[in-house]
């Protein structure tokens, strides 16, 4: 198996195509979507762009969220979180770890979650619960949390 690295997204996948490689990379490619996440001030811990061939590119992403005692999203289900605040759940742990949560789960104190989301919602999101990569911020008291979910 041969795996390229190369600088330009078209080239990496004409050469792909062309001289059979199993994969071909572009790095500005790759890099793009956390530079772009990055700029936007959201709290992402994973980004890319979904898009094929010549079709606008959307930016998706991923983050993990811990679940705050002074949080609004205590006791609220997963199916409420997806509805109400537009993302989606990918995974819940709580006492163990479970990939595509049921929607009547119910959301606790401590259970950590990880969701896909544009931007706007994960900074909404954030202002509820804090990013697991903030809760020290959120410990020193650096991370303020909204007491409501607004509209």
């Amino acid at each position: 198996r041969v795996v390229l690295r190369t600088f330009e997204d078209r080239l990496a996948a004409n050469l792909q195509q062309g001289f059979d490689i199993y994969r071909a990379y572009s790095t500005s490619a790759l890099a793009a979507p956390a530079f772009a996440a990055a700029a936007t001030h959201a709290p992402v811990d994973y980004a890319f762009a979904y898009g094929e061939g010549d079709e606008p590119r959307t930016l998706m992403t991923v983050t993990k969220f811990t679940v705050v005692p002074e949080s609004v999203l205590v006791g609220w289900t997963i199916g409420r979180l997806e509805d109400d605040l537009d993302v989606q759940v990918l995974a819940h742990r709580r006492e163990t770890f479970h990939q595509h949560p049921p929607d009547e789960v119910v959301l606790e104190v401590g259970d950590g979650f990880v969701v896909s989301a544009g931007p706007d919602a994960l900074d909404n999101l954030a202002c509820l619960t804090p990013p697991t990569r903030e809760m020290g911020r959120y410990r020193q008291g650096r991370w303020p949390l909204r007491a409501s979910v607004e509209p």
